[in-house]
């Protein structure tokens, strides 16, 4: 007798029977489904409609990866075959709500076969945080929903770093740490204040221009990444010919805050003794 195969949840949710209302396609049939990551089984506590976060298992999220919107398990060489949670925890509370985060492995398909998530190897601990998400768990419930996640569709462009929730001037700021890989470790993160519940997200690159047209030294080869609890950053100012690893123009100071929900400049410091 042929062995029966899983078949991925998005074909299972499919075959549901659906209804149309307002442009939103909603699920009318409730029921528990299991979706199949890396080969283990990942139990979904809500189908629910479009648009709303699907709920786990608090042990589930802390175990198992979830199914990634922006990049898919598969065969292909832009997909990857494995998938790890290398890093599980709590990032904070806000508005009575604790919030956990998961970083993945990734391993993608061009890897070497030999290769596993936490098998200790190089490559296994340079693709452990190719992914982030955030769950969400109100107070007395055992389910979390997801709030957040976060995957480059090419695996190896970013690298996730733990999320904070810092108690800012404006309220709760939830960090979202993540670096373009490289040499350069430029900043790409993400940065939202908690409004009535809900997480809105603050501009966070304008104020580089506005610090570049009052100081035109500081052009940052490398990333910049300002501190959340102090709201301050430095920057190396090279000249001509400094080589990647060695500027010799000193550093650019600068306090920012936040307003508008904007970064925005409110100081700048040069100070021109070459790093040491």
């Amino acid at each position: 007798m042929a062995k029966s195969r899983a078949r991925p949840a998005s074909r299972l949710l499919a075959q549901w029977p659906a209804a149309t209302a307002s442009g939103y396609q909603v699920f009318v049939r409730t029921s528990l489904v299991f979706l199949f990551l890396g080969g283990m089984p990942v139990r979904l506590v809500q189908a629910a409609a479009q648009g709303k976060a699907p709920s786990f298992v608090f042990e589930t999220a802390r175990d198992h990866c979830i199914t990634l919107a922006a990049v898919k398990q598969g065969r292909g060489l832009d997909q990857y075959r494995e998938c790890g949670v290398s890093e599980f925890g709590e990032v904070g509370t806000a508005g009575g709500t604790r919030y956990y985060y998961a970083l993945y492995c990734l391993i993608p398909n061009h890897m070497d076969a030999n290769v596993k998530c936490g098998d200790g190897s190089f490559m296994a601990r340079y693709e452990r945080a190719r992914a982030v998400v955030i769950f969400a768990r109100n107070r007395g419930d055992r389910n979390m929903r997801l709030e957040f996640e976060r995957a480059d569709p090419d695996i190896g462009m970013h690298v996730y770093e733990r999320p904070e929730i810092v108690q800012n001037s404006v309220g709760a700021l939830l960090y979202l740490p993540i670096a373009v890989d490289g040499t350069g470790h430029f900043n790409d993160s993400e940065y939202y204040v908690n409004q009535s519940g809900r997480w809105e997200p603050i501009e966070s690159k304008a104020w580089l221009s506005d610090a570049r047209k009052r100081e035109p030294a500081f052009r940052p080869i490398k990333g910049v990444w300002p501190n959340v609890h102090t709201m301050r950053a430095e920057s190396a100012i090279y000249r001509l010919g400094d080589a990647n690893c060695c500027p010799t123009g000193g550093t650019v100071r600068v306090q920012l805050a936040i307003e508008s929900r904007r970064f925005v400049l409110k100081s700048l410091v040069v100070d021109r003794t070459p790093e040491q």
